[in-house]
């Protein structure tokens, strides 16, 4: 994940003790260097933090599709105004992940890699722990049929808004710096961009989702 800029002096909640994973994960952000980070006990104390004003930011790092689902699952359920899930999950991951090296050795001959399906966070977990008044905006991509199939993933996964991109088209691609995104919501289309740097494109696409709330 990307962060545009932090001001200095800030505070930004992580789940804490101090020393653990999503510490040091915090740390590698360049722009929360001049930050005062503050260890916090669970997902749903950072989301309140930052709502009372207690912190001025959030921080919350993952390893995996079911860590992301498990937080994504404590902040819906915490209660909160708006959910953007940018985030490409996979689809699944590895059933029997090892953290030292595998030996051919011990192979054999032939080696099948067992995968387990990752938890849909938009159709599964998001819908259980759904609170009134929660806006959704999924991402979709898309490589034919773009408008068509990103408005179908709206209505079966009771989205309110969903920004499509083709990474095939010109001024996109896998790795590139610059996209083209279309907003959709169950109407049909609100903006289309043209091909921009991301974070030019992060700020076009929440004021064109505030002024959509607002008309």
């Amino acid at each position: 994940m990307a962060i545009t800029y932090v001001p200095p002096d800030s505070t930004v909640g992580y789940l804490g003790p101090a020393g653990t994973f999503s510490e040091q994960a915090l740390l590698t952000q360049p722009d929360l260097a001049n930050a005062k980070s503050v260890p916090v006990a669970s997902f749903a104390d950072i989301l309140f933090a930052v709502n009372d004003g207690e912190l001025d930011y959030g921080f919350v790092a993952v390893e995996s599709g079911q860590d992301m689902a498990t937080a994504v699952g404590e902040v819906v359920a915490a209660g909160t105004d708006w959910l953007l899930m940018a985030a490409a999950v996979a689809d699944f991951a590895p059933a029997n992940p090892t953290t030292g090296k595998l030996k051919k050795e011990d192979l054999g001959t032939g080696w099948q890699l067992a995968m387990t399906r990752n938890p849909d966070i938009l159709a599964e977990v998001v819908p259980a722990k759904r609170q009134p008044g929660l806006k959704v905006v999924g991402f979709a991509l898309e490589t034919e049929d773009v408008q068509a199939r990103a408005l179908g993933k709206l209505q079966a996964k009771n989205m309110d808004y969903v920004v499509a991109n083709n990474p095939t088209e010109r001024g996109s691609g896998f790795g590139a710096e610059n996209h083209r995104v279309q907003l959709l919501a169950a109407g049909g289309m609100i903006w289309q961009s043209e091909s921009r740097p991301k974070s030019e494109l992060a700020s076009a696409l929440l004021a064109h989702l505030a002024r959509s709330e607002t008309s």
